[in-house]
């Protein structure tokens, strides 16, 4: 089985901004908060959490590193590039609401929309999204 959590509130959700792969903004004390709720929902399930990966930026692996200390995981999380959010390019730090799907993709700097979703990392974005949904 696979199981995906989404980092908790960073300093760019905060002030409601794309933060994408240039943003490596931290978590919030409530994102800190959350991912310790992840991590105490994990243990009272009693999942047996062979592997831990993270993008390398540091939400998320502040966000791993939460959860691993909680459930007691104490092998080395594993970073893997390949996990990291869209590139939002020049929309880096725009405010989400004054952007169109439109323009996200075609901003200057932006990474490859055609690419981004071959290279699988689109998939599990949206496994992340359903999986958060589950928690609610």
């Amino acid at each position: 089985m696979i199981y995906f959590i989404r980092h908790g509130e960073s300093e760019a959700n905060l002030r409601e901004v794309f933060a994408g792969q240039k943003d490596d903004s931290a978590l919030t004390e409530k994102g800190r908060e959350q991912a310790r709720e992840a991590g105490n929902k994990i243990k009272s399930l009693g999942l047996n959490i062979d592997i831990i990966v993270s993008s390398p930026l540091i939400r998320a692996f502040d966000t791993a590193k939460i959860v691993a200390q909680i459930i007691g995981y104490s092998k080395e999380i594993v970073i893997d590039g390949r996990i990291t959010e869209y590139d939002m390019g020049i929309l880096t730090g725009t405010p989400g609401h004054q952007i169109t799907s439109k323009a996200l993709v075609s901003a200057e700097n932006a990474e490859d929309p055609e690419a981004f979703c071959s290279s699988g990392r689109a998939h599990l974005m949206v496994c992340d999204v359903v999986y958060k949904l589950t928690l609610c």
